[in-house]
């Protein structure tokens, strides 16, 4: 008879908004809520050193949104093989997430498609998250239109 040995193995705790925390973040996560539960086209910037939560925050909103019904995608911008086309296959949903944002920005190829992806999301009513590591004024070498673009709306850096 073999021997079943048990394993020291613990389900990945599911990020939520409930168990962010917050410190001085409370009202990001309003706003984050809010882009979640609502039809009203918003987009929003975070932006925050390593460890502060952007992650986070991405997959909390995402896992609300599913939980409210609304049509969402979360893409991670720092995954290997993702390339800028796919900006122009997610137009129909309701809200995006937009994480690593600082990992493509620069790329004139990638500054084009996030450009031209803004306005039309824009256009189309559906709400934006933007999350990076770099504040949206300090990108270097970016395409100076979308430079304006991702400021133009809230902007927070984390706490």
């Amino acid at each position: 008879m073999k021997i079943q040995l048990p394993l020291s193995f613990q389900f990945k705790e599911i990020l939520s908004f409930d168990n962010f925390l917050t410190s001085d973040n409370q009202e990001v996560i309003k706003v984050l809520r809010r882009m979640a539960t609502k039809t009203e086209s918003q987009s929003v910037f975070i932006w925050g050193a390593y460890g502060s939560g952007r992650s986070h925050l991405c997959q909390a909103l995402y896992q609300l949104a599913e939980d409210e019904k609304t049509q969402v995608v979360y893409i991670a911008l720092s995954e290997e093989g993702i390339e800028a086309e796919v900006l122009n296959q997610i137009d129909n949903y309701a809200l995006v997430i937009l994480d690593d944002l600082d990992s493509v920005v620069g790329n004139q190829q990638w500054d084009e498609a996030i450009f031209h992806f803004y306005n039309r999301i824009k256009e189309s009513g559906g709400s934006l998250l933007m999350i990076s590591a770099i504040a949206p004024a300090s990108f270097e070498s970016i395409l100076p239109d979308l430079k304006s673009r991702l400021g133009w709306d809230l902007v927070y850096q984390l706490d």
